[in-house]
């Protein structure tokens, strides 16, 4: 089997029936119980399915934890990310373990439950940071596709709020990129709409809260137009485009 690359481990099956044989007990198990439920009574249900679980006598020993550091960061390169929290604990068997009074018990778990999702709130922010990431690499492959494409047709017009708007299209891609610049700033309650028109009416393209957007599916002979609209688009034109260019 292999274990990293370039490290490769041989085992028999034999080999492997005796490392189960030896880690895989019901002393090596951790039954893990959330919930409104008797603690004695979780204990006497996992005694009970856990009775003829042999044991193996070959759990591996394990010095106690020391001082947790103030933090560890490691740099791997990933779009991933991994949120490790813990401290110091009494041991298992630890007489002091049963000392505390339950309302204590309580708020501890409170306190940690608080901080979990506090690392489940960063940890969600960050994926959500790294899919935004991925969506906008995709998304310059696919405008550096058509640009580049051995067919792209280029198109450009002033528009009557200022600047210009340029069309880079592929008819063998069905595609065009639509870029825009110096164009006027619109409040927090107006966008810039683009719109792919044809003789069987305009069909959204999508918002422009960038410089550039793909537009999909267009035809030749379609044209597309640039509308301002409500912060939240339109199903259809409501105002006169500002720009409209031949695809």
């Amino acid at each position: 089997m292999t274990l990293a690359p370039n490290i490769q481990v041989s085992l028999s099956a034999d080999q492997v029936r005796r490392f189960f044989a030896s880690h895989y007990g019901a002393d090596a198990m951790v039954v893990s119980v959330a919930g409104p439920h008797d603690h004695d009574e979780v204990l006497t249900a996992v005694g009970a399915a856990f009775a003829d679980v042999p044991t193996t006598n070959g759990r591996p020993h394990r010095a106690a934890p020391g001082a947790p550091a103030s933090g560890v960061d490691i740099d791997d390169d990933s779009e991933q990310v991994h949120i490790v929290m813990g401290g110091r604990a009494l041991p298992r068997r630890a007489s002091s373990r049963s000392v505390f009074p339950r309302g204590a018990v309580t708020r501890r778990v409170a306190v940690l439950a608080a901080a979990a999702s506090v690392a489940v709130a960063a940890a969600l922010g960050i994926t959500q940071l790294s899919a935004q990431h991925q969506l906008d690499q995709a998304r310059a492959t696919a405008i550096a596709r058509v640009v580049t494409a051995p067919d792209a047709h280029v198109a450009t017009a002033r528009t009557s709020v200022g600047g210009s708007v340029t069309v880079v299209t592929s008819a063998a891609l069905r595609e065009a990129v639509v870029s825009a610049s110096g164009m006027a700033s619109l409040p927090s309650s107006r966008v810039y709409q683009v719109w792919v028109m044809s003789p069987s009416g305009a069909r959204s393209a999508g918002l422009m809260h960038g410089s550039s957007l793909l537009a999909s599916a267009v035809r030749p002979g379609d044209r597309i137009g640039i509308t301002v609209e409500p912060a939240d688009g339109t199903a259809r034109p409501t105002t006169t485009p500002v720009a409209v260019l031949p695809v």
